[in-house]
């Protein structure tokens, strides 16, 4: 998102779709991979998540929440895959590589108790409410 501007004007036929996750979840799995601090991972996702916001605003594209539900990702990429118009048997195979990156086991970098401040809170409700959501 931070390149996105140079990406456009080098590929003006460009289909952007943004993908965001809690922000606890966030700063959380910073915490465990580099060991930031969860305030300073929390601070670095709202940077980068008030940029999406921003150019979603400008140009609309499609957003995904990377839930811990299986399903629930699966169904958001069957929906966004319907939306870029791809062909059937191509959605389903798309549908299938993405979530080879999908290991439940790996998710687990959740942290129901951390504090958000009500921007942060404010922002993440926002890319939620403009997500494709599935039924």
């Amino acid at each position: 998102m931070l390149c996105l501007e140079g990406w456009r004007q080098s590929l003006p036929s460009l289909e952007p779709v943004g993908v965001f996750r809690h922000p606890a979840a966030v700063a959380s799995s910073l915490l465990q991979r580099d060991g930031m601090g969860l305030d300073k991972g929390v601070a670095l996702w709202s940077h980068y998540n008030q940029r999406l916001l921003e150019l979603h605003q400008q140009h609309p594209f499609p957003l995904i929440e990377f839930e811990a539900d299986a399903l629930r990702v699966r169904q958001s990429l069957a929906l966004l895959l319907q939306q870029l118009e791809l062909p059937g048997a191509l959605s389903q195979q798309g549908i299938d590589h993405a979530l080879n990156v999908f290991e439940p086991q790996w998710r687990r970098h959740s942290d129901a108790r951390l504090a958000l401040a009500a921007p942060v809170l404010g922002l993440y409700e926002e890319l939620r409410r403009r997500a494709l959501r599935p039924t």
